[in-house]
């Protein structure tokens, strides 16, 4: 039976030994013949060690069924974000969204709908994520502070997690699914069109890293990227562990609940706290006062 990512965790009982298991990570990589760059390891913090990989639609939006309605659900809340939020917009998110520059009274949103089987439609997601809408997206980081940052800061009564993957090793493997699939690479970019097997209701299990040309400010400070899943009913660690078999390494590192405030201090001495990576964690802390999250 084919391992599963959660074979591969580790529970370092105070906070020097989850510092010294975070801190080992690249040269337990270079040790198996990995190549030692901070780049090929991708992290992602997550406050609760119990939860899959989950998407923000799948957790908040309740969306984990792949069908026509469930995927005309999730084109209403992108396209109902654009409409509402296209005033409030900085340019680069205009540009993202394929909404015109400010001043432009001609444009109107009801005519030039969002086209869901075009390249665009990741930037329109990208948006829509990065202000907190439920979209298909996952978020990871190369920065596995900040990652230890988003498994600490809430949460407190919960043990938190670290999960990681090579991306090097998850790379060749994807490529390898969409050559499988008889589907070329764009000879310029070297993507895949995605999203002419995402958006429809026979739409491919695949599952693919989402980068973009010019990152928002918030994805830099993170250093951060996507994934995302081709059906709404995949869950991210699930469909890696389908597409890995043996060829991807991956594990989690658990902090305990007893040492997240240790940690948080620990970042915050060396000067990673949540200004620092553009997280509004205030504002999450109220709207979970007033029970909205």
């Amino acid at each position: 039976m084919p391992q599963a990512w959660r074979d591969f965790c580790e529970s370092p009982s105070d906070l020097q030994s989850l510092l010294a298991t975070l801190s080992g990570l690249q040269s337990r990589f270079e040790a198996i013949g990995v190549r030692n760059r901070s780049a090929d390891l991708a992290f992602r913090g997550m406050a609760n060690a119990q939860h899959d990989l989950k998407t923000s639609l799948q957790y908040r939006a309740g969306l984990e069924v792949h069908d026509q309605q469930r995927l005309d659900s999730e084109q209403q809340l992108v396209e109902t974000f654009r409409a509402r939020a296209a005033r409030f917009l900085g340019n680069l998110d205009r540009v993202y969204l394929r909404v015109p520059p400010a001043g432009n009274c001609q444009f109107h949103l009801e005519q030039n709908a969002l086209v869901w089987d075009d390249p665009t439609i990741w930037g329109a997601l990208a948006v829509a994520r990065h202000y907190g809408v439920p979209t298909r997206l996952l978020d990871w980081t190369r920065n596995i502070s900040v990652a230890a940052f988003f498994a600490a800061c809430r949460e407190p009564d919960a043990d938190g997690a670290v999960w990681w993957f090579s991306q090097p090793e998850f790379h060749k493997a994807v490529h390898e699914q969409w050559d499988g699939w008889g589907v070329p690479p764009n000879p310029e970019t070297q993507q895949r069109s995605m999203e002419q097997k995402a958006f429809a209701v026979d739409a491919a299990p695949w599952i693919s890293n989402i980068y973009y040309p010019l990152p928002f400010p918030r994805l830099e400070k993170q250093a951060g990227f996507f994934t995302a899943c081709g059906r709404l009913d995949m869950v991210h660690n699930t469909a890696i562990d389908d597409l890995a078999e043996v060829r991807i390494t991956r594990g989690i590192v658990i902090v305990r609940r007893e040492i997240k405030e240790q940690l948080l201090d620990h970042l915050e001495s060396i000067g990673l706290r949540a200004s620092t990576i553009d997280y509004p964690g205030a504002d999450v802390e109220a709207a979970a006062v007033l029970g909205e999250r």
